[in-house]
């Protein structure tokens, strides 16, 4: 009997740090160290007010973008009265060496008692700037990514749908698998596939990272484990339970933790490039991973290989240089998979997903959705997103033009396929027309298709 174990380790805790550990203000530099530091572009992203509040109210999110506005013309304006008393400053000792070499000691006495001044007035203004700095600039970075023109600002905008009917089924994929010995259910964080499930899973995991790779994709293994500052440069909250696993404190005082999400999740993808330069003649570098993804989850209606812990998945990543490429890229990420998950034949739709459901670092996002009998819903099996520039700024991820300008790569991401929700709605959907479950050669079949 074929076993797969899903399981979550002992050794994670929740705790909370820091405001930011992407951006260190002057006051804490002597205690904290940041590993990367940003390209601060809030010139740019505050030259359309009205256009950035839309896209926060859009989004649903608690920011108020005028006051944010408000402390970096202030944090802009003390910067710039510090650099015109350092000019000052500066020239002053040219006029201290030329008074005192023509005689002139009383005024060249006044020139060094202004120098004191200014050097008093520079400490003064240092400390206001890095106070400043702590209130402004953590707000700053978490207002959201521009929203795409295609990113529907209400309802989701349908792609494809197809014309299978919508069954109903009073039992859950887990009652079904357990009913023919595919799955030992212990919890959402506990469960192990059986027989052909553990085969099944083995199988479609392999199928779309083989088409990938057809497609000029290259297989990497990244780590499970990220730092926090990775975690914030992909605008995610380092210190939010909700959002990822925490390694135990064994009491060092580094705040830049370890957090385990997985080697198919997107910040462990970011480590990739992040602080990290290619030349541009390498690009588009296209990435797939067969790997887990771990993120809490809550107990809610939709339970089971619906809401687990720990997930195996087909996970991406492409850089490109422009948008355009990017988005070339994207739309022929969305037809591959498209095709593959026509195949089988099951309800499905591929949607653009509104902008409140999208992460701070999206433009723009599709969701792959299958039908779930017993839910009487649609469940995500699968994403894809751009991100423009947004992560690559945030965590120097760059590339070199021949003419030796930096640029900043314009990311494309996401999951192909998440194996439990897959399989969950291949079950449910399968008992419901009294079909064989799990069908293997439904796969092997259907290689062809989707190439």
């Amino acid at each position: 009997m074929l076993k797969y174990r899903i399981f979550i380790p002992r050794f994670i805790v929740y705790r909370h740090y820091a405001t930011s550990l992407l951006f260190v203000p002057g006051a804490k530099k002597s205690q904290q160290v940041s590993i990367v530091s940003p390209h601060l572009d809030f010139d740019d992203r505050f030259h359309n007010i009205s256009e950035l509040e839309r896209n926060v109210k859009a989004r649903r999110l608690s920011i108020n973008v005028k006051k944010c506005h408000e402390m970096w013309q202030i944090l802009c304006h003390v910067n710039n009265s510090k650099s015109t008393i350092e000019k000052k400053r500066a020239e002053i000792p040219a006029k201290i060496k030329e008074l005192q070499e023509c005689g002139k000691v009383q005024e060249a006495e006044k020139y060094i008692h202004q120098a004191k001044l200014l050097r008093e007035e520079l400490k003064s203004l240092s400390k206001t700037i890095w106070e400043l700095e702590e209130i402004s600039i953590p707000k700053a970075l978490n207002l959201p990514n521009d929203l795409h023109p295609d990113t529907p600002l209400e309802s989701e905008i349908c792609l494809y749908k197809n014309d299978e009917p919508l069954t109903k089924c009073s039992e859950s994929h887990v009652e079904i698998a357990e009913k023919f010995d595919l799955i030992d259910w212990r919890n959402n964080n506990c469960f192990f596939f059986l027989n052909n499930a553990a085969l099944y899973e083995t199988l479609v995991l392999s199928v779309v990272s083989e088409l990938l790779k057809r497609d000029k994709y290259i297989e990497v293994s990244n780590s499970d484990f990220v730092r926090s500052i990775v975690l914030e440069g992909c605008g995610m909250s380092f210190d939010n339970p909700s959002i990822s696993f925490l390694l135990q404190d064994d009491g060092e005082k580094n705040l830049n933790r370890l957090h385990l999400v997985g080697s198919a999740s997107l910040p462990s993808f970011c480590c990739l490039h992040s602080k990290h330069y290619v030349s541009e003649n390498v690009l588009p570098l296209r990435y797939v991973t067969v790997g887990r993804q771990y993120k809490p989850t809550e107990e809610t209606e939709v339970n089971g290989l619906f809401s687990t812990w720990q997930e195996t998945v087909v996970g991406v990543f492409v850089a490109t240089p422009s948008i355009s490429t990017m988005m070339d890229e994207f739309n022929c990420l969305v037809k591959l998979i498209t095709k593959f998950y026509q195949q089988f034949k099951y309800p499905l739709k591929i949607v653009y997903v509104p902008a409140h459901k999208l992460q701070i670092h999206e433009n723009l996002r599709v969701s792959i959705q299958m039908y779930s009998p017993n839910s009487q819903a649609f469940i995500e099996v699968g994403n894809i997103s751009i991100s423009g520039s947004f992560l690559s700024k945030r965590l120097l991820m760059c590339y070199q033009k021949s003419d030796n300008e930096n640029k900043f790569l314009n990311i494309v991401s996401g999951t192909l396929l998440s194996a439990p929700k897959f399989i969950g709605c291949a079950m449910e959907n399968d008992y419901c027309r009294n079909e064989e479950l799990l069908v293997l050669e439904r796969i092997n079949n259907g290689i062809s298709v989707a190439t």
